[in-house]
């Protein structure tokens, strides 16, 4: 008998009814905020509908009376009339050229670490305006060594599958190297490239992409070997040097649900897998395979909203003609500077050895085991009038972390063990960027552990 619409002809949105067999409009609601997207139920008793109140947007409820229904105000067009569209220009048409463009459509100065220390740093970005053209370009100068890093992306995406060409150089410790039956530091220079293809598989409650991807690096001595050789001892041993080529496959699907009012991921899973290849039939000048994966869960607390308990396992193994290397580390939070990361938009994320010195373990296979509970202390919602600066919300949690990076078989008695607690303040800056600045103490249980502070702008797991 009604049909029922939205309608703000008395100054403010409200759901009104249009009587089928009177032909007469009739307001339902009488609110301030506005009432929209009405949907009754299949036998015409309720009604919900999307309304606006002090929190924001949510969705209200309410009974049908159509007794209480009250005489709708008139309809008053006092809008202006349309004006007649201008005569159409005439187009050509000719092929697209991404040439007008193309130029760098953002520079940036930055400041941060490399692998020995601090670091000065110029950024270049640019893209075509259409999107089929992406590119990136960095160049840094370590402070500590003088030593150069470069690295150059282009990303083509007019395909089904982008193609991504990389190509960088830079200097950093690895191990391997051993003098007197000692390890030694060794500085590597790896110079190399990467060509890429990825698809995403279109989904609507969860995603799910593959990608596939191979690398061609030379690796090489930076720095003379200085050191003390003893004859009572055999003669260095060095890590493998000289060209390799890998090929990468790499699997992920997500599930993970995050509401409005979330601090977290609520729900769901995210699974991510990835296994390399180097071997002479691919150009390599050595054999090696790695995997590594991770899988992360989210476990909302079923008697308190929005406090979820986040399981996090990653792990990776190793092995082949470098595997001396030990390619994986696991350890704390390096020390980082929170006004050079928002100036660099340099981020840390949230898989650590907490309590523990950075890259604290080494070695051709880790395991890490994070658990963390999560939970809303305060929304604060408020900013200084329209300044470009506003906070949104703090919330805690309280962890633990448990794993290992080591050369040979796993001993569970030498992996470490850190607990601790961290405060995160989410606020967003410049109107739309968003970030969140994480305040935490560790303690490592294990040996080598210490109490560790940290404050740095980065996400959790």
């Amino acid at each position: 008998r009604y049909l029922y619409f939205a309608s703000d002809r008395s100054g403010i949105s409200n759901i009104c009814a249009y009587d089928l067999s009177s032909g007469r409009p009739l307001q339902v609601t009488h609110v301030l905020g506005g009432a929209y997207s009405p949907s009754n139920s299949p036998d015409g008793t309720r009604i919900a509908y999307l309304g606006f109140g002090r929190d924001g947007w949510d969705i209200w409820a309410m009974d049908l009376d159509p007794d209480t229904f009250r005489p709708a105000a008139p309809y008053l067009d006092d809008r202006p009339a349309a004006e007649p569209a201008p005569a159409a220009l005439p187009l050509e048409s000719e092929p697209y050229s991404p040439a007008g463009t193309f130029l760098p459509r953002s520079w940036m100065l930055t400041y941060g670490q490399d692998a020995f220390g601090s670091e000065l740093g110029a950024t270049v970005e640019g893209g075509d305006v259409v999107g089929f053209h992406r590119y990136s370009a960095r160049v840094g100068v370590g402070l500590t060594r003088g030593n150069i890093n470069a690295d150059i992306t282009y990303v083509y995406q007019r395909t089904p599958l982008p193609v991504t060409l990389r190509a960088y150089y830079g200097l950093s410790p690895r191990g391997g190297l051993f003098v007197s039956g000692e390890p030694e530091e060794w500085i590597e220079r790896a110079v190399g490239g990467e060509v890429g293809v990825r698809y995403a598989f279109p989904r609507a409650f969860n995603s799910e992409a593959i990608s596939l991807t191979y690398g061609l690096t030379h690796l090489g001595n930076a720095e003379a070997v200085r050191a003390d050789l003893d004859p009572n001892f055999p003669p260095p041993v060095l890590p493998e040097q000289g060209l390799l080529a890998s090929l990468r496959l790499g699997w992920s699907w997500s599930d993970a649900v995050r509401t409005a009012w979330d601090v977290t991921p609520s729900e769901g899973r995210r699974i991510n897998l990835s296994i390399s290849m180097a071997h002479p039939l691919i150009g390599s000048q050595f054999t090696a395979v790695t995997g590594r994966w991770n899988i992360t869960q989210y476990l909302e607390n079923p008697l308190i909203q929005h406090h979820v308990l986040a399981l996090r396992y990653a792990g990776g193994i190793s092995g082949g003609d470098i595997g001396r290397r030990g390619i994986f580390a696991v350890g704390g939070f390096p020390d980082v500077s929170v006004l050079d990361q928002l100036l660099n938009q340099s981020f840390l994320g949230g898989q650590a050895l907490r309590g523990y010195p950075t890259f604290d373990r080494r070695g051709t296979q880790f395991h890490l085991v994070q658990a963390e509970y999560r939970f809303p202390l305060h929304r604060i919602m408020w900013s200084v009038e329209t300044l470009p600066a506003y906070i949104q919300r703090i919330w805690g949690s309280a962890f633990m972390d448990w794993g290992d990076a080591f050369f040979g078989d796993p001993a569970l008695e030498r992996f470490r063990f850190g607990v601790g607690a961290e405060l995160f303040v989410d606020f967003m800056l410049g109107y739309f960027l968003t970030y969140t600045l994480r305040i935490g103490i560790a303690h490592g249980l294990s040996e080598g552990g210490e109490t560790q502070g940290y404050v740095h702008v980065g996400v959790p797991f």
